[in-house]
């Protein structure tokens, strides 16, 4: 669920869930009515004016490839979507203008700009698919609140990764979330596969949530620069920006 309020006064309220846990429609007021908490929250609340109305979509995952072709590109918004979740969507789109922006100023009106963009395309293929990857382990890991918080570190360990990645990159900048990591790739699977295996038992124990815990700790060791499965953080991180 994210709650986002707005200098107007406004907030942006919405739920997003997966259809084979929580099968058939919900209205708003039912949601609210499962979570006692989240109903008080909203007691005091009206609709705004504009839209006046609440939405409801269908399937938000979508995909559109190539993302690219002989004078035209994709935003990553455009070419696909996979969740709310992280949200990935403002940097990612940030990150592939910059990528665009240097592609157009070294390529522009020459034959090289068509493999660029097609590069581009590719690129972003791959950055998607790994969001999805990591979407979908936590989405595993939501019936269990350990499994989640150790399986969004990864998540963190890539995204911390990346950000430090393009600080000390010159030209080209690395792929979003650093995508294009073999070995970063790899970490990923083992744990979305482990994960898997954990949300299969009937009766998962303390025991396995700490083993997972471990796992998740030693296979982000080489991307974990910012102190991530420190249990005495007790989840709560500091990260400082540097511009």
């Amino acid at each position: 669920m994210w709650i986002l309020g707005f200098q107007d006064g406004l907030t942006s309220a919405g739920i997003a869930y997966d259809p084979l846990r929580h099968p058939g429609e919900k209205t708003w007021q039912q949601w609210l009515d499962d979570y006692p908490s989240l109903d008080r929250i909203f007691a005091p609340s009206r609709l705004a004016d504009q839209p006046g109305r609440f939405f409801q979509s269908g399937r938000l995952q979508r995909l559109v490839t190539p993302a690219s072709g002989p004078g035209w590109a994709l935003m990553p918004h455009t070419a696909g979507f996979i969740d709310p979740l992280h949200s990935t969507g403002i940097a990612h789109s940030l990150c592939a203008i910059e990528r665009l922006a240097m592609i157009l100023q070294e390529h522009w009106d020459r034959e090289s700009l068509v493999g660029e963009l097609e590069g581009y395309s590719r690129r972003l293929e791959r950055e998607l698919d790994l969001v999805d990857r990591l979407v979908r382990g936590c989405y595993l890991g939501l019936g269990h609140v350990d499994l989640f918080r150790s399986f969004s570190m990864v998540y963190f360990a890539a995204a911390t990764s990346f950000e430090i990645a393009r600080l000390e990159a010159r030209q080209p900048s690395p792929a979003f979330l650093c995508a294009e990591d073999q070995a970063l790739s790899g970490v990923v699977d083992r744990l979305l596969e482990l994960v898997e295996q954990l949300e299969k038992k009937n009766n998962l124990s303390g025991q396995d949530c700490s083993s997972f815990h471990d796992a998740v700790r030693r296979e982000i060791e080489p991307y974990n620069q910012v102190g991530l499965c420190d249990s005495g953080r007790q989840n709560m991180y500091v990260h400082t920006v540097t511009m």
